[in-house]
């Protein structure tokens, strides 16, 4: 049932906020078939009900980005450290923003010191 209400939430987004061609819509549907959470469909959505804007979309990142970044493979996790920091300068939360930072300092385990180097400077 949660599949079926994130497939007409996505459909709802391509028909109001993007024009994209039918044969693609259904090669995505039939290739993304996941079970998504009710809370996630929830809070994106209640987020996009009245579109885009920069705090919507902060609020979009500190809410996914930490479901996110356990599922990126650990030689690869350094490429989003420049989200990372995106979300943590603008959101307008200070506990939201030290959940974020938390989570930049433990992406990895023990840096080499030219890791350290990149994650204090964002890049």
């Amino acid at each position: 049932m949660k599949i079926f209400k994130y497939l007409r939430y996505v459909n709802y987004i391509c028909e109001h906020y993007r024009n994209l061609p039918n044969k693609f819509k259904s090669e995505i549907v039939t290739h993304c078939m996941a079970n998504v959470s009710g809370s996630l469909i929830a809070s994106v959505g209640e987020s996009l009900k009245h579109g885009i804007t920069r705090d919507t979309l902060v609020d979009i990142l500190a809410y996914t980005l930490p479901r996110v970044v356990p599922n990126i493979i650990l030689n690869r996790r350094e490429e989003i450290i420049p989200l990372i920091l995106s979300a943590i300068y603008l959101h307008s939360n200070s506990s939201e923003r030290d959940k974020l930072l938390q989570m930049l300092f433990n992406l990895k385990k023990r840096p080499q010191e030219d890791e350290r180097q990149m994650i204090l400077a964002g890049q």
